[in-house]
C-alpha cells in the first residue's frame, strides 16, 4: 500500500513543472524555468542595425555573445515608458543560437500542476487582444488561472522559431 502510495506521489509531482514569471505591461506570463539559463540585469545591448524591430541587438555577457529580442515587439505592445526595472531572461543554448528576452519585471518561481493549464486555441484569438493572441507560431503554450489572476504560458523554442521566421521574411529575394 505505502509503495503505491508513493508511485502516485511520484506520478503527480513529475506532472508539476517550475515557471519563472514576469511582468509586461500589465500582463504576467511565465516560461519554463528548465529553459533559463540566467536572469541579467543589465539590458544594455549592442544595436544590430537593418535587423527586425523584434531584434534589440546583441549583449556581451562573460565573453559570451547572446542575440536580445524584445518580446513586446514580438507579442505586438508598444512601447510607452523608459523602464528602470528591465531584466534579460537569457535561454540556455537550444537548437538556435543563444538568445535572450527582454521584460518589464520579474515576479517569481511558481509550481504549477499540468492540470491547471488550458491549453490555447487558436480559433479563440479572435475574441481577444489581436496582438497578444496571434499565435502563428505557437509562443503561448496555455493559460492559467492563479489565485491573484492569470498567467499566460510562453513557450521559449517558439519564440526564437518566431524571430526567425520574421527575419527570414524581411530579407530581400
Amino acid at each position: 500500500m505505502t509503495k503505491q502510495l508513493l508511485l502516485e506521489s511520484t506520478k503527480d509531482t513529475d506532472l508539476t513543472k517550475q515557471y519563472i514569471s514576469f511582468w509586461i505591461e500589465n500582463k504576467r506570463f511565465g516560461i519554463d524555468i528548465l529553459d533559463v539559463k540566467e536572469i541579467y540585469s543589465d539590458v544594455s545591448v549592442t544595436p544590430i542595425y537593418h535587423s527586425t524591430e523584434d531584434i534589440r541587438g546583441y549583449i556581451n555577457i562573460r565573453g559570451e555573445i547572446y542575440l536580445v529580442a524584445d518580446l513586446r515587439k514580438i507579442l505586438g505592445l508598444q512601447k510607452t515608458f523608459i523602464n528602470v526595472e528591465e531584466k534579460l531572461i537569457i535561454f540556455k543554448d537550444m537548437l538556435f543560437e543563444s538568445f535572450g528576452i527582454v521584460i518589464d519585471k520579474i515576479a517569481d518561481v511558481l509550481n504549477i500542476h499540468a492540470n491547471k493549464i488550458e491549453k490555447f486555441s487558436a480559433d479563440e484569438s479572435e475574441t481577444h487582444e489581436s496582438y497578444l493572441w496571434n499565435n502563428e507560431h505557437k509562443i503561448i503554450d496555455g493559460i492559467c488561472k492563479l489565485d491573484n489572476g492569470l498567467i499566460i504560458l510562453l513557450n521559449a523554442r517558439n519564440i526564437m522559431q518566431c524571430i526567425l521566421s520574421a527575419s527570414k521574411a524581411s530579407q530581400p529575394l
